[in-house]
């Protein structure tokens, strides 16, 4: 397992979600930083807090006091997330004050984690395991994506980058600056003249395979009004279908299909999951009412 392991959280309220991402991967990391833009969202409106960074700042989950906190104003989310790695990453030549507490360590790799992303702590062993043998700038990670409770997930098809190295720089949202030489390669590999392996060598960037470790996205889990508040702050919220929090979600049953706000058949239809059968950082969090069966 690498050295140092610092993760990077992003959150806008969410409390019950960051308690249960934090605490998921909490005895794995040596550092973390929480990004939030507290009273606003991403494209400047009002936000009514709810209580998150209080919540942070009560050390609840934090005993070791790991987490540091970040408000900031800025709405770019590449650039947010470039800063917050910047922000933890030690400057080696700095003199240390005598008599100071000891700094976080130096992060040899950075965890890039959103507050409604939870992992199993059984794949996390395997996971650096994986990434120790299989050096890269970045790793791309699979999703598990549930959809209004955390007994019902989708099939969704797609990766984001969920590891980086100190050196790396997101340019666009969860992916690595688009340049030309990227883009050429990412064609490569949807012609099929690359395989996904020999185009991830070539970008910087590896897809951790699924068998490994994925990620559990809470992505539509939750009540109406979470979901309604991530609908209008959403980077995708041009592309939504404007009737479908009440066609869809107000109209779901199970056996329904094309669930997804922009792009209907990335999520052809949901299927049960038992609460015996999530991982444990799920199953024993404290949820909302109706957010979990049990």
């Amino acid at each position: 397992m690498p050295r140092s392991i610092h993760a990077v959280f992003f959150a806008l309220n969410e409390a019950p979600f960051l308690r249960a991402s934090v605490s998921a991967v909490y005895e794995f990391i040596s550092g973390a930083t929480v990004v939030t833009t507290y009273d606003r969202d991403r494209y400047g409106n009002p936000v009514e807090p709810e209580g998150l960074i209080e919540l942070i700042l009560s050390r609840q989950f934090d005993p070791d006091r790991k987490l540091q906190l970040i408000v900031t104003t800025e709405g770019n989310e590449p650039t947010t997330r470039n800063r917050a790695m910047a922000f933890a990453d030690r400057q080696k030549r700095v003199q240390p004050i005598a008599g100071a507490p000891k700094p976080l360590a130096e992060p040899d790799i950075f965890w890039h984690i959103d507050a409604d992303e939870i992992y199993d702590p059984g794949d996390v062993e395997r996971l650096f395991a994986w990434v120790d043998t299989h050096p890269s700038i970045s790793y791309r990670m699979h999703l598990r994506t549930y959809f209004r409770t955390w007994n019902w997930q989708v099939p969704e098809v797609g990766s984001f980058t969920a590891l980086t190295r100190p050196r790396f720089r997101f340019g666009h949202i969860r992916d690595p600056f688009p340049s030309l030489v990227n883009r050429g390669w990412a064609k490569a590999r949807r012609e099929g003249w690359l395989s996904p392996s020999r185009a991830g060598r070539l970008t910087g960037s590896l897809l951790i395979p699924p068998e490994v470790a994925v990620c559990h996205h809470g992505s539509y889990v939750g009540g109406r009004d979470r979901i309604a508040a991530k609908m209008i702050r959403s980077s995708h919220r041009a592309e939504m279908a404007d009737d479908w929090l009440t066609r869809v979600w107000d109209g779901w049953e199970p056996g329904m299909k094309n669930l997804h706000p922009t792009e209907p058949s990335r999520y052809p239809y949901a299927t049960h999951v038992p609460t015996a059968d999530l991982p444990s950082t799920i199953r024993n969090a404290d949820w909302p009412e109706g957010w979990i069966e049990r």
